[in-house]
Protein backbone atom coordinates (compact mmCIF):
# COMPACT_ATOMS: atom_id res chain seq x y z
CA UNK A 1 0.00 0.00 0.00
CA UNK A 2 2.82 2.53 0.90
CA UNK A 3 4.14 1.86 -2.38
CA UNK A 4 0.91 2.99 -4.39
CA UNK A 5 0.59 6.03 -1.66
CA UNK A 6 4.30 7.11 -2.92
CA UNK A 7 2.96 6.75 -6.48
CA UNK A 8 0.43 9.19 -5.95
CA UNK A 9 -2.18 6.67 -6.38
CA UNK A 10 -4.06 6.94 -2.81
CA UNK A 11 -7.16 6.17 -4.34
CA UNK A 12 -6.43 2.74 -5.64
CA UNK A 13 -4.21 1.91 -2.20
CA UNK A 14 -7.54 3.21 -0.23
CA UNK A 15 -9.97 0.69 -2.22
CA UNK A 16 -7.71 -2.45 -1.49
CA UNK A 17 -7.25 -1.67 2.08
CA UNK A 18 -10.86 -1.08 2.13
CA UNK A 19 -11.66 -4.46 -0.10
CA UNK A 20 -9.24 -6.42 2.50
CA UNK A 21 -10.80 -5.05 5.47
CA UNK A 22 -14.28 -5.89 4.02
CA UNK A 23 -12.67 -9.62 3.47
CA UNK A 24 -11.10 -10.09 6.45
CA UNK A 25 -11.80 -7.18 9.08
CA UNK A 26 -8.24 -7.76 10.32
CA UNK A 27 -7.00 -4.79 12.74
CA UNK A 28 -3.72 -4.33 11.30
CA UNK A 29 -4.77 -3.48 7.92
CA UNK A 30 -7.62 -1.07 9.49
CA UNK A 31 -4.73 0.63 11.40
CA UNK A 32 -3.07 1.33 7.72
CA UNK A 33 -5.74 2.65 6.48
CA UNK A 34 -6.08 4.77 9.60
CA UNK A 35 -2.79 6.03 8.43
CA UNK A 36 -3.31 6.81 4.80
CA UNK A 37 -6.35 8.80 5.19
CA UNK A 38 -4.89 10.60 8.07
CA UNK A 39 -1.18 11.27 6.40
CA UNK A 40 -4.11 12.69 3.40
CA UNK A 41 -5.26 15.28 6.32
CA UNK A 42 -9.68 13.22 6.03
CA UNK A 43 -9.29 12.86 9.65
CA UNK A 44 -13.14 12.30 9.58
CA UNK A 45 -13.01 9.19 7.43
CA UNK A 46 -9.94 8.69 9.40
CA UNK A 47 -11.98 7.98 12.24
CA UNK A 48 -15.03 6.37 10.88
CA UNK A 49 -12.51 3.49 9.56
CA UNK A 50 -11.81 3.58 13.43
CA UNK A 51 -15.00 3.31 14.29
CA UNK A 52 -16.27 -0.63 14.33
CA UNK A 53 -13.21 -0.86 17.09
CA UNK A 54 -13.93 1.49 19.59
CA UNK A 55 -15.45 -1.20 21.90
CA UNK A 56 -12.62 -3.64 21.16
CA UNK A 57 -10.89 -4.79 24.37
CA UNK A 58 -7.72 -5.27 22.92
CA UNK A 59 -4.36 -3.65 21.34
CA UNK A 60 -6.57 -3.71 17.84
CA UNK A 61 -9.00 -0.40 19.64
CA UNK A 62 -8.35 2.39 17.80
CA UNK A 63 -10.44 4.84 20.17
CA UNK A 64 -7.28 6.36 21.53
CA UNK A 65 -6.02 7.09 18.53
CA UNK A 66 -9.10 8.62 16.61
CA UNK A 67 -8.54 11.01 19.95
CA UNK A 68 -5.69 11.93 19.47
CA UNK A 69 -6.20 12.65 15.63
CA UNK A 70 -9.07 14.83 16.16
CA UNK A 71 -6.84 16.85 19.36
CA UNK A 72 -4.27 17.34 17.03
CA UNK A 73 -6.29 18.80 14.30
CA UNK A 74 -7.90 21.34 16.57
CA UNK A 75 -11.34 19.77 17.64
CA UNK A 76 -11.13 18.42 21.37
CA UNK A 77 -14.82 19.06 21.81
CA UNK A 78 -15.23 16.34 18.76
CA UNK A 79 -12.94 13.99 20.55
CA UNK A 80 -14.63 14.71 23.75
CA UNK A 81 -18.08 13.83 22.05
CA UNK A 82 -16.56 10.92 20.44
CA UNK A 83 -15.33 9.43 24.33
CA UNK A 84 -18.53 9.94 25.61
CA UNK A 85 -20.10 7.53 22.81
CA UNK A 86 -18.34 4.51 24.53
CA UNK A 87 -20.99 1.96 26.30
CA UNK A 88 -21.43 1.55 29.74
CA UNK A 89 -19.57 -1.84 29.60
CA UNK A 90 -16.78 -0.38 28.13
CA UNK A 91 -16.46 2.69 30.41
CA UNK A 92 -16.55 -0.32 33.45
CA UNK A 93 -14.21 -2.38 32.07
CA UNK A 94 -11.91 0.66 31.16
CA UNK A 95 -12.45 2.89 34.04
CA UNK A 96 -8.48 4.71 34.14
CA UNK A 97 -8.02 5.17 29.84
CA UNK A 98 -11.34 6.39 29.86
CA UNK A 99 -11.67 8.70 32.63
CA UNK A 100 -7.56 9.92 32.19
CA UNK A 101 -8.73 10.62 28.63
CA UNK A 102 -12.02 12.69 29.41
CA UNK A 103 -10.08 15.13 32.26
CA UNK A 104 -7.59 15.41 29.54
CA UNK A 105 -9.90 16.68 26.93
CA UNK A 106 -11.99 19.15 29.30
CA UNK A 107 -8.78 20.57 30.17
CA UNK A 108 -7.41 20.80 26.77
CA UNK A 109 -10.73 22.84 26.04
CA UNK A 110 -10.35 24.99 29.11
CA UNK A 111 -12.74 23.56 31.01
CA UNK A 112 -10.44 23.14 34.61
CA UNK A 113 -12.91 23.43 36.80
CA UNK A 114 -15.26 20.83 35.80
CA UNK A 115 -12.33 18.20 35.30
CA UNK A 116 -11.09 18.96 38.46
CA UNK A 117 -14.47 18.55 40.42
CA UNK A 118 -14.41 15.02 38.54
CA UNK A 119 -11.22 14.31 39.83
CA UNK A 120 -11.84 15.40 43.28
CA UNK A 121 -14.95 12.84 42.89
CA UNK A 122 -12.99 10.05 42.45
CA UNK A 123 -12.44 8.05 45.11
CA UNK A 124 -9.09 8.76 47.12
CA UNK A 125 -7.75 5.13 46.87
CA UNK A 126 -8.33 4.97 43.38
CA UNK A 127 -4.72 3.98 41.40
CA UNK A 128 -2.56 8.28 41.23
CA UNK A 129 -6.17 10.31 41.80
CA UNK A 130 -4.42 12.72 43.67
CA UNK A 131 -1.14 12.69 40.55
CA UNK A 132 -4.60 13.35 38.17
CA UNK A 133 -5.88 15.75 40.19
CA UNK A 134 -2.92 17.61 40.89
CA UNK A 135 -1.74 17.81 37.32
CA UNK A 136 -5.53 19.40 36.92
CA UNK A 137 -4.99 22.24 39.31
CA UNK A 138 -1.31 23.11 38.31
CA UNK A 139 -2.85 23.49 34.72
CA UNK A 140 -5.40 25.74 35.86
CA UNK A 141 -3.00 27.76 37.85
CA UNK A 142 -3.47 26.62 41.15
CA UNK A 143 -0.30 25.47 42.21
CA UNK A 144 -0.19 25.80 45.83
CA UNK A 145 -3.45 23.31 46.20
CA UNK A 146 -1.57 21.27 43.54
CA UNK A 147 1.69 20.69 45.55
CA UNK A 148 -1.09 20.30 48.99
CA UNK A 149 -2.51 17.47 47.37
CA UNK A 150 0.89 15.66 46.22
CA UNK A 151 2.49 16.50 49.74
CA UNK A 152 -0.12 14.22 51.18
CA UNK A 153 -0.84 11.54 48.45
CA UNK A 154 -0.04 8.10 49.07
CA UNK A 155 -0.30 7.13 45.00
CA UNK A 156 2.26 4.82 43.57
CA UNK A 157 3.55 7.63 41.67
CA UNK A 158 2.69 10.78 43.90
CA UNK A 159 6.56 10.91 45.04
CA UNK A 160 7.97 11.13 41.51
CA UNK A 161 5.03 13.29 40.36
CA UNK A 162 5.96 15.89 43.29
CA UNK A 163 10.01 15.69 42.15
CA UNK A 164 8.76 16.69 38.56
CA UNK A 165 6.36 19.15 40.00
CA UNK A 166 8.83 21.09 42.36
CA UNK A 167 10.94 21.20 39.11
CA UNK A 168 8.96 22.74 36.94
CA UNK A 169 8.38 25.44 39.94
CA UNK A 170 12.07 26.26 40.05
CA UNK A 171 12.40 24.35 43.18
CA UNK A 172 15.53 22.39 42.91
CA UNK A 173 16.86 22.12 46.06
CA UNK A 174 13.09 20.30 47.59
CA UNK A 175 12.85 18.30 43.95
CA UNK A 176 15.88 17.06 45.36
CA UNK A 177 14.93 15.46 48.77
CA UNK A 178 11.90 14.82 47.52
CA UNK A 179 13.67 11.72 44.81
CA UNK A 180 12.37 8.53 45.78
CA UNK A 181 14.22 5.75 46.82
CA UNK A 182 15.01 2.79 43.88
CA UNK A 183 12.80 0.09 46.67
CA UNK A 184 10.07 3.29 46.07
CA UNK A 185 10.21 3.21 42.47
CA UNK A 186 10.12 -0.58 41.69
CA UNK A 187 6.89 -0.69 44.68
CA UNK A 188 5.42 2.10 42.58
CA UNK A 189 6.33 0.05 39.19
CA UNK A 190 4.60 -3.00 40.59
CA UNK A 191 1.81 -1.12 41.71
CA UNK A 192 0.96 0.63 38.64
CA UNK A 193 1.35 -2.91 36.81
CA UNK A 194 -1.20 -4.60 38.87
CA UNK A 195 -3.82 -1.49 38.78
CA UNK A 196 -3.32 -2.13 35.15
CA UNK A 197 -3.34 -5.65 34.73
CA UNK A 198 -6.78 -5.23 37.21
CA UNK A 199 -8.55 -2.98 34.77
CA UNK A 200 -7.33 -4.27 31.48
CA UNK A 201 -5.81 -8.24 30.88
CA UNK A 202 -3.98 -7.45 27.78
CA UNK A 203 -2.39 -5.00 30.06
CA UNK A 204 0.24 -7.50 30.78
CA UNK A 205 0.78 -7.98 26.99
CA UNK A 206 1.59 -4.19 26.61
CA UNK A 207 3.78 -4.69 29.61
CA UNK A 208 5.90 -6.93 27.87
CA UNK A 209 5.55 -9.35 30.31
Amino acid sequence: MKVLDDAGREEEAETVLREIIEATDHSGHRSTLVRLLARHGRIDDAVEVGRPTFEYYDCGNHLDWAIDLLVEDGRPEQALALLDECSSEYVIEHPHSVRSSRLTLLANLGRYQEAITEAAAVPAEEYNRDVMLASLLEEAGRADEALAVLRTSAAPDGRRALTEFLIRQGRPTEAIASLPSISAQHEAWEARRRTELEADPWADNQLGT
